[in-house]
């Protein structure tokens, strides 16, 4: 029997243990995997809004122990509780400690944050909801057992589907709330209406909901099933929904690597000399399904929002252009070791900003070429090596989407969980032991059909 950590399964019994007592663990073990799933899954239902709204000030306002996320204690809890009880999961995690992208990505988070927290007097809290999250809910999806991550795929999909929902709700009732649940309106400084249904501020929910499609539609199923053409059909519909955030940059680059996949896998197969029937299939509903949806789109007003940003950015591009006179302005000692947070601040205030939307230049200011060096290569690790190890190599479209990102918001310098959701959502859809089984069935589906046209032929040469 495999002992791969990534098919997890009951242990062997080799007489240590009474088989009841391994039973017992076991179903206590995939108790935990559930409420690990759910836990995560609480980090896309409880948005920094949510979580005001039901009274823990997760935006400022209480006490420390409130500036996190309380999926996030949730997690500290049961990740060594998993590890104890789940002797495969724990195999897992001890495998993956031992990877060395993953070893430095801890190393640099860990030196950033503290040099930050206690010689610049940045608050921890970012860091752990940013990076700290974000490294737990990696580990425990890729060790989680197939059930739990099948599960939390789902529920994945029921929380995007329902996001969507109440965008579209709200966008056409142009109501805050809808039977009490607020449709997270704002209004832009065109006095457009932009919407982020249950996941916080546009700029979070344009990100997710950019990525979501990005992943699905590049972990393309090898089968049409109901669920895989289901959820093909949401993700198309999300696209469509990301636009009420007026997320700019997350749609132009979720569109631009999208069609760099549907060319690179169209350009394979011609190589081959196989095409995918599914993927064919697929991409025929999907234009279908353009042709239809766009011109609906176009008569309510779905791209105004989008299009107005494009026509006139509001200070957008010269914000970051701000951003970039303000680390030439700092000297070469504070370059490398970076200044104090209240300077920083002060400087972005004579600029006249809200904030500094280039994360890098975030960590270069405060935490200096020092820190900010080693933990860009540690960030870099993470989503090229460490992530394509367990996911395969599609996982790469989501990681050019992630670092393409950091360089246009402060993303990952400010608090949030957009990070954990989206390598949460990439890992459920890629992970490689469920492409291996998709490739499976695949196989086996193309060994039937061979066998079935080998006996016609044989029945046809009796004959």
């Amino acid at each position: 029997m495999s002992s791969s950590p990534l098919r997890p399964g009951p242990l062997p019994n080799k007489g240590r243990k009474p088989s009841n007592q391994i039973g017992r663990s076991t179903d206590f073990g995939g108790l935990l995997h559930f409420l690990a799933a759910w836990t995560i899954f609480l980090y896309l239902a409880l948005s920094p809004v949510t979580l005001t709204l039901v009274g823990w000030h997760y935006l400022g306002g209480g006490s420390e122990v409130e500036n996190v996320h309380p999926a996030t204690y949730l997690l500290v809890l049961l990740f060594p509780a998993m590890v104890i009880i789940d002797a495969r999961f724990r195999m897992s995690v001890f495998q993956q400690l031992s990877n060395v992208p993953l070893q430095f990505f801890i190393v640099t988070c860990l030196a950033a944050s503290l040099y930050a927290t206690i010689e610049k007097g940045v608050s921890i809290a970012p860091f752990v909801d940013t990076f700290l999250s974000t490294i737990l809910v990696a580990i425990i999806v890729i060790g989680m057992r197939r059930s739990a991550l099948l599960h939390l795929r789902i529920i994945f999909d029921l929380g995007i589907a329902a996001n969507v929902i109440l965008m579209i709700i709200g966008y056409v009732t142009q109501q805050g709330s809808i039977f009490g649940v607020p449709t997270g309106q704002f209004v832009d400084s065109f006095g457009s209406i932009r919407l982020a249904g249950m996941l916080g501020l546009p700029l979070s929910a344009a990100q997710i909901l950019c990525a979501y499609p990005l992943i699905v539609l590049t972990a393309t199923p090898s089968q049409l099933t109901k669920i895989a053409i289901a959820r093909m059909g949401l993700a198309v519909l999300v696209i469509f929904t990301s636009l009420l955030t007026g997320g700019r940059t997350p749609a132009g680059i979720m569109a631009a690597l999208l069609l760099i996949f549907v060319l690179y896998s169209a350009l394979l197969q011609i190589i081959r000399g196989e095409i995918s029937k599914p993927g064919a299939i697929f991409f025929g509903i999907g234009v279908a399904l353009l042709l239809i949806v766009i011109p609906i789109m176009l008569q309510f007003g779905f791209f105004d929002i989008v299009l107005a940003r494009l026509e006139f950015d509001n200070g957008s591009a010269l914000a970051r252009q701000f951003a970039l006179e303000i680390l030439d302005n700092v000297s070469t000692s504070d370059l490398m070791f970076g200044i104090p947070a209240a300077s920083a601040l002060a400087m972005q205030n004579e600029y006249g900003l809200i904030a500094i939307e280039i994360a890098w230049i975030n960590f270069i200011l405060i935490c200096g070429l020092v820190f900010t060096i080693p933990l860009f290569i540690g960030f870099c690790l993470f989503l090229f090596r460490y992530l394509p190890k367990y996911c395969g190599t599609t996982v790469l479209f989501f990681s050019i989407y992630t670092m393409v990102l950091t360089f246009s918001y402060n993303s990952i310098w400010s608090k949030t969980t957009v990070l954990a959701i989206t390598v949460a959502i990439s890992i459920c859809y890629l992970r490689t032991d469920l492409a291996f089984s998709r490739a499976t069935a695949s196989n086996a589906s193309r060994t039937r059909r061979r066998g079935r046209t080998l006996r016609v032929k044989t029945a046809h040469g009796n004959f």
